[in-house]
């Protein structure tokens, strides 16, 4: 879905800057100047990023700046207790609202690059904003706030470096503060290049509505062109899915790997479901897909960039996973009741536990030489069934399972399922499986 609401005023600042020699461009008329829905017509990968400084490790260098736009050298330590760490490199950006009480643009215009028309550009970022708990020593929050929303744009240009009459310009899915959580996300968009198009840019933009506050981090800006796959690209779709709608009686966060085997890149793909009369069910409202919990609907997923689409079969049920829900602090104990984040988070330093595994005969690998800091979480899940456990890691990292308590002097005491990495093949992730019993520490 695109949102192309109240976008009016940062076009028009766009088109003020998008200007060559003395003329001047025509503002942003919605009546003339239309947003592309994403579209491409090759299959194959992109190419290398035509930005030379996407990721701000020469600062603002090749980027026009207006409102509030900061350039930052990682890590940035306004936030306490968790400071901002870039997500590749060392440079970052970051931007906030103008606070003048009304709605208002602040974002950065990027040079501009030759195009092609009918050759597909690919655009993105990485964007940050800290949850609450990261941000709670500083002078003001820094997580985003109320309606304020940010958009990569590619926008493409005539001639004259200013915007198309017609299709104009594509943009990714709002980056908004349900989005705000300590974790960089990536967003893309893509966009055949229209017909007159003969330059481009990319344009990240902050929007604030009111006085809402907070800030968005951004990183790893790209753009690139996609090549065609030279050859048809195969689709293998998993014969059969069962999905668990939410509270709401919807499906809205099905992600295409649920649906399609192999490696791929979700953002070329969309998958439509289809009743027995062959209409088109929107699994993402509520009122509609209730009338289909249980029942055995066709799926077809799409590969936009060619139109191939497969297909199976997917039964969407009324039935809530087990779950693991909060954002782990940094060195302490999650105590017993709390529920666990699915996936939670958790760093190792100062302040964790000390745990002693310089003797471990339990272990299924040789003991270490000194104690390491530890992060203990305790859970439980509400249905008894077998559950697999991988962890994510920043290091060398071992994980472990113990039933009821856990011994810092002694972690053999009760025995755990414990695994080191490549448990499950080399380069693999600690992997725990283990039958875990409902309401059981």
């Amino acid at each position: 879905m695109k949102y192309v609401y109240k976008l009016f005023a940062a076009l028009f600042v766009v088109c003020f800057i998008s200007t060559t020699g003395t003329s001047q461009c025509p503002p942003f008329n919605p009546g003339v100047n239309f947003l592309i829905e994403d579209n491409c017509n090759a299959s194959g990968p992109i190419g290398l990023n035509m930005l030379p400084n996407g990721g701000f490790e020469d600062g603002l260098d090749g980027w026009i700046p207006f409102g509030n736009v900061f350039a930052l050298t990682s890590p940035d330590t306004y936030c306490v207790p968790r400071n901002t760490i870039a997500n590749t490199g060392s440079g970052m950006l970051k931007m906030f609202g103008n606070f003048t009480g009304g709605f208002n643009v602040t974002g950065v215009v990027s040079q501009q690059f030759a195009v092609s028309p009918g050759t597909t550009y690919v655009a993105g970022a990485s964007l940050y904003s800290p949850d609450a708990d990261d941000c709670a020593g500083a002078p003001f929050p820094d997580q985003l706030q109320g309606s304020n929303i940010s958009e990569v744009h590619i926008e493409f240009l005539d001639g004259s470096g200013c915007l198309l009459a017609g299709p104009t310009f594509t943009s990714t899915t709002p980056y908004t503060s349900a989005d705000a959580d300590g974790r960089w996300k990536d967003y893309t968009t893509f966009a055949v290049a229209p017909d007159g198009a003969v330059r481009a840019q990319i344009v990240v933009l902050f929007f604030q509505y009111d006085f809402s506050g907070g800030a968005i981090y951004y990183d790893d800006v790209f753009l690139a062109t996609k090549s065609d796959a030279g050859s048809t690209v195969v689709l293998n779709c998993n014969d059969h899915i069962t999905v668990g709608v939410d509270g709401a009686c919807d499906a809205d966060d099905i992600t295409i790997d649920m649906f399609l085997e192999g490696d791929f890149d979700e953002n070329y793909y969309a998958v439509e479901v289809y009743n027995a009369s062959g209409a088109v069910v929107d699994y993402t409202n509520g009122n509609v897909l209730q009338n289909y919990i249980g029942a055995t609907l066709e799926y077809r997923l799409y590969d936009v960039c060619s139109g191939n689409y497969c297909w199976g079969t997917v039964t969407f049920e009324d039935k809530t996973p087990p779950t693991f829900d909060c954002k782990c602090p940094v060195g302490g104990d999650i105590p017993a009741g709390v529920p666990l984040a699915n996936p939670f988070f958790g760093e190792l330093g100062p302040g964790d536990v000390v745990a002693d595994f310089t003797s471990m005969p339990c272990w299924p690998f040789p003991p270490t030489a000194e104690p390491h800091f530890v992060d203990l979480y305790t859970f439980t899940v509400d249905v008894t069934g077998t559950y697999t456990l991988t962890m994510m890691q920043f290091g060398d990292g071992i994980a472990a399972i113990y039933e009821d308590s856990f011994n810092p002097d002694d972690p053999c005491e009760t025995s755990p399922i414990a695994q080191d990495d490549d448990s499950f093949g080399i380069g693999s992730e600690p992997q725990l499986v283990a039958t875990l019993t409902a309401g059981q520490v």
